[in-house]
């Protein structure tokens, strides 16, 4: 498909909920507000499979060899679909809110995924089982998440509301927080309270994190030095 050239992909009927490109940018996992996915080719739009998840899908993703595709939804569903044919391999239930994330971790048979539940589940996606949980208690809410290519470095959109004591009272506190593997914060980028931490994508590396902010821009951040670089 030519630079600029319409993908004719098709209309919804519902609105387009979540988005995902699998590893080598062939296959594009679509999904809808009415709980329907499609997965076409990215070349030419033209259809794959398609399948239906319990809720509005809210994140997408694919293995690294594409044969699979897993699916969150807005109730908390974590599935594993056959990419190829749109059948339902497994369900993974844990979550009690909205799934932001899920990552297939390259070459292992894990699966991470993040809720609004304030919760990291890992999953063996062959067997179903729920290896690993972490849990942010002390976070208020968390929004949106995103991780590097490997799963190693993990961030998080948070906002945390502290009583100050009688003078300051109660404020609320906006933020991304970076994750190692094990769900364990090493370092916070401060957004402030004007600025949203529902949108957040991150490099390959996990060096950078993009972030959606009002006034119709986008800003870039460092995961390292926590530094604004747009």
């Amino acid at each position: 498909m030519r630079s600029g050239q319409r993908c004719p992909i098709g209309e919804f009927k519902k609105a387009v909920t979540a988005v995902g490109f699998d590893r080598k940018g062939e296959l594009l996992a679509l999904g809808s507000s009415d709980g329907k996915v499609r997965i076409v080719k990215a070349q030419d739009g033209s259809l794959v499979s398609s399948f239906s998840t319990g809720g509005s899908p809210s994140a997408l993703s694919f293995s690294s060899d594409s044969a699979l595709a897993a699916s969150g939804s807005s109730k908390g569903e974590v599935a594993i679909w056959e990419t190829k044919s749109g059948q339902l391999i497994r369900k993974l239930d844990g979550h009690k809110g909205k799934a932001l994330l899920v990552a297939f971790e390259p070459g292992s048979d894990t699966l991470l995924s993040i809720g609004a539940d304030k919760t990291m589940r890992e999953w063996n996606f062959n067997t179903g089982q729920n290896t690993r949980n972490m849990n942010w208690p002390k976070v208020t809410e968390v929004s949106s998440a995103a991780c590097s290519e490997d799963c190693s470095i993990i961030a998080i959109g948070a906002v945390e509301i502290k009583y100050l004591g009688s003078y300051s009272g109660i404020r609320e506190f906006k933020y991304f927080a970076i994750l190692n593997r094990q769900g364990e914060e090493v370092s916070r980028i401060g957004v402030g309270n004007e600025n949203h931490v529902d949108a957040v994508a991150m490099s390959c590396d996990g060096s950078l994190i993009a972030s959606g902010a009002l006034r119709d821009c986008v800003r870039i951040y460092d995961t390292t030095t926590g530094g604004q670089l747009a």
